[in-house]
């Protein structure tokens, strides 16, 4: 079930809960895009408890410096699959999409950057939502998806 399905579902469902009127006042679409950004790991033991973290990145040259953009996976059960999905690899592409949301009322368009990881057993593919940590993280992910990359957000 793709995004767009799952966003529409929740869409239906939340509609027949207001009384069985459709009311949809937005319409979602995902646009697949053939981009990758590559996505770093650092595991990180904690020497206080003993527990070992996944410190998850992008690295991004930004006048002339390297910046650091970290990311976590959207919930906690995807830390499941990472070891799958990194293997014995540091580094792996993150798949990069477009989320567009038209709001049918006013006409705007808003996009968002839609960041997966994913890897493939027995013919079907996982794909693990990834966000930026902080408000700067995303902001330096989207200068490289528009500057290097060439999307238009």
């Amino acid at each position: 079930m793709t995004k767009q399905e799952v966003l529409t579902n929740e869409a239906l469902v939340s509609a027949e809960m207001n009384g069985g009127e459709i009311d949809v006042t937005s319409d979602v679409e995902v646009e697949v895009t053939d981009r990758v950004i590559p996505l770093q790991r650092v595991i990180v033991e904690n020497k206080a408890d003993g527990k070992r973290y996944n410190d998850l990145f992008v690295m991004v040259t930004i006048a002339g410096k390297e910046r650091k953009a970290s990311c976590v996976l959207r919930d906690k059960m995807s830390y499941q699959f990472i070891d799958a999905v990194f293997g014995n690899n540091k580094t792996v592409d993150m798949e990069v999409g477009i989320n567009k949301i038209k709001d049918n009322v006013t006409g705007k368009i808003t996009k968002s950057l839609n960041l997966t990881i994913g890897f493939e057993e027995d013919g079907f593919r996982f794909n693990i939502p990834v966000k930026p940590v902080t408000v700067t993280d995303r902001e330096i992910i989207n200068f490289y998806c528009k500057s290097k990359l060439g999307l238009n957000l």
